[in-house]
């Protein structure tokens, strides 16, 4: 018997892991099929997942889905010729409900076996990779402005167009607006991968380049502004603690956020809301101290160290969702780049490339 549905916020885990697959009867076309949905059966398919999205080149967007003893042969015969995987990913209810956390290719499936019972099937998947690798051979008038060659090498190797705003968003404006600006004196001859002609554009101008499953993108981490915030998160409040904290602000932290020289590391319960997208989202956390503290900590004498600067905010360079369908891990690591950091990379002083 299934539970119903779970009204209390951050508690009830939502998924549901889909396959596209070769149709037999129409090997162009692809059948979907729902391996694992949202279910509080104690017998529910077991797989965890790994899902990372960054706004740099390397390391790729990519998923690794492993599936636990799956004894449907219907479903194992489709996934033998699996060619992209949907997965969704959140709670049932509350500001972070299951949506969609990856669309994209199956680069690699593996067959396995571990602790000797265990089948485990591994759909590795990785964003464009193969299309990413085709090779671009063709010449450009004189004249030809950055932005032109970007859109006769998408449609090249079938790439939605890269272009700013509109039903296919791939530049920021202000990206766009350089690349427009932008003009080869003579002619101009394309001869490589798609991946390094997108790395040495983005060069020239400090930008950052980073492909979905289905999409490559081209923008700045920060224009020199800081947006309005998207996201705001702070720790969950403690039993017999009274503290105040701003409208709207998640209460998902989940230990201690961790500074580096970029940024901050943090993590959440799993938050389909944060992701690696155009414009990039700007999430900002709160530091909160109880009210039952005997001595408030003094931070100009040097009493307490703070471990973060104010203002606490920061522009999300790499987002990691893991889960696990059997109620273990079900956390968002966000990597957030500081404003200073983010106008640095602007002005040069830091280069995403690799």
């Amino acid at each position: 018997m299934i539970a119903p549905r779970s009204l209390i916020p951050f508690f009830g885990q939502a998924y549901t892991l889909t396959v596209g697959y070769v149709d037999p009867q129409n090997p162009g076309q692809l059948k979907y099929i729902d391996i694992a949905k949202t279910s509080w059966e104690p017998e529910a398919l077991q797989f965890t997942f790994e899902v990372v999205q960054s706004t740099i080149p390397d390391p790729w967007w990519y998923a690794d889905i492993t599936i636990f003893n799956l004894n449907d042969t219907a479903i194992q015969n489709a996934i033998y010729t699996a060619r992209r995987v949907i997965l969704s990913a959140g709670f049932q209810t509350g500001p972070t409900q299951s949506a969609i956390i990856w669309d994209g290719p199956v680069f690699q499936i593996s067959y396995t076996q571990e602790n000797v019972v265990d089948q485990v099937i591994v759909l590795h998947c990785a964003a464009n990779p193969q299309v990413m690798n085709k090779m671009l051979a063709f010449s450009m008038g004189f004249y030809s402005s950055q932005a032109d060659l970007l859109s006769k090498a998408a449609s090249v190797i079938n790439l939605p167009p890269m272009q700013a705003g509109g039903n296919v968003n791939t530049l920021s404006q202000y990206a766009a607006t350089l690349l427009q600006e932008t003009k080869y004196p003579r002619g101009n001859t394309v001869f490589g991968k798609m991946g390094k002609s997108l790395s040495q554009i983005a060069d020239t101008h400090f930008l950052t380049t980073f492909r979905d499953g289905q999409k490559a993108y081209m923008t700045e981490i920060s224009n020199g502004k800081v947006p309005p915030v998207d996201y705001t998160f702070c720790p969950s409040q403690p039993p017999d603690t009274v503290w105040t904290i701003p409208p709207n602000t998640t209460p998902t932290i989940i230990g201690t956020p961790r500074q580096f020289p970029q940024g901050v590391i943090f993590t959440v319960l799993l938050d389909p809301r944060l992701q690696v997208q155009l414009p990039i989202q700007v999430v900002q956390l709160v530091r909160v101290l109880p009210s039952q503290l005997t001595l408030t900590p003094n931070l100009t004498s040097g009493d307490f160290i703070a471990p973060l600067k104010e203002p606490l905010k920061f522009f999300v360079g790499q987002v990691k969702h893991v889960g696990d369908s059997r109620g273990n891990d079900w956390y968002t690591e966000v990597t957030g780049y500081s404003t200073t950091y983010a106008n640095d990379l602007l002005s040069g002083g830091f280069s995403t490339s690799t």
